[in-house]
């Protein structure tokens, strides 16, 4: 049997992950010296707020090599499959400590690691599609042979309510940052093969909710609405869905802090086709 191990970024549901006997393997993030192991939806706001408090910005950590390899030889040790997605490469080295691991335990041959290329609920609807291949008979091989196809399919969106995490984290400049506070320039910031891009601006958070939502393709069949923290605008994204894809499936989703530290307080979506 293929079982399914991902790190903390994909924020499943619990319901999902007892149903089918998903692991997770946690990242961490950082409050001043206080850490906390990113859990599941519905557990984060205690980490914002002691964020707020603090008047920081969090920093993150990786899972180590060592919490992979425990978690795969539990799943070896009962004779079954492993297959292992993580978040973009590109934005983290848990991938590469995922495949490090993967040929630290007792079989290898036994074990695919998958670069999702992207971050947060995308992975849960890529992994709702890798667990209907695994459930129609598709071998592991199969399964890793067929997710390109899956990828292309997929996709995240975000839009910042404050540009001051983007600039501390060095991903735009302290000049742009205050222009864009004072101007109210939106970004809507898209990952595109393992790139965080801006996909377009917007001025006005309203005309930013808008604009998100026209990068979601026509053909989504499902779009996962998401808040990082409070954002003020969830609702406006949720109204917004809605109306422009009246027959896609529509869901609610909490990005953690593991992702929060690197955009702040955000409003987003992800899709499949």
């Amino acid at each position: 049997m293929i079982k399914f191990v991902i790190d903390s970024t994909g924020y499943l549901p619990q319901e999902m992950l007892a149903e089918y006997d998903i692991t997770v393997v946690p990242l961490s993030c950082f409050v001043e010296n206080r850490e906390y192991r990113e859990g599941l939806p519905g557990t984060f706001e205690p980490i914002y707020e002691d964020a707020e408090r603090s008047k920081i910005i969090p920093r993150t950590s990786l899972p180590s090599t060592q919490a992979f390899v425990d978690a795969f030889e539990k799943i070896l040790s009962n004779g079954d499959e492993v297959i292992c997605m993580t978040l973009a490469s590109t934005l983290s080295g848990t991938n590469n400590n995922a495949r490090l691991a993967a040929e630290m335990t007792s079989a290898p041959d036994k074990i695919s690691v998958i670069d999702s290329g992207s971050a947060a609920q995308t992975i849960q609807l890529y992994m709702e599609e890798l667990l209907k291949l695994a459930g129609a008979g598709e071998t592991r091989q199969e399964i890793v042979e067929m997710f390109p196809e899956i990828q292309s399919r997929g996709g995240v969106a975000f839009v910042p309510e404050t540009l001051e995490n983007l600039r501390r984290g060095g991903r735009i400049s302290m000049l742009s940052a205050t222009l864009g506070n004072v101007l109210k320039i939106k970004p809507i910031l898209m990952f595109q093969s393992g790139v965080l891009k801006c996909a377009k601006k917007a001025i006005g958070d309203l005309k930013a909710v808008l604009a998100l939502v026209e990068t979601i393709p026509k053909e989504a069949k499902k779009i996962i609405v998401l808040r990082i923290s409070q954002s003020q605008f969830f609702e406006n994204v949720k109204k917004a869905v809605k109306q422009h894809f009246p027959a896609a499936i529509m869901l609610e989703g909490d990005v953690g802090p593991v992702i929060g530290a690197h955009i702040g307080r955000a409003f987003g979506a992800c899709w499949i086709c």
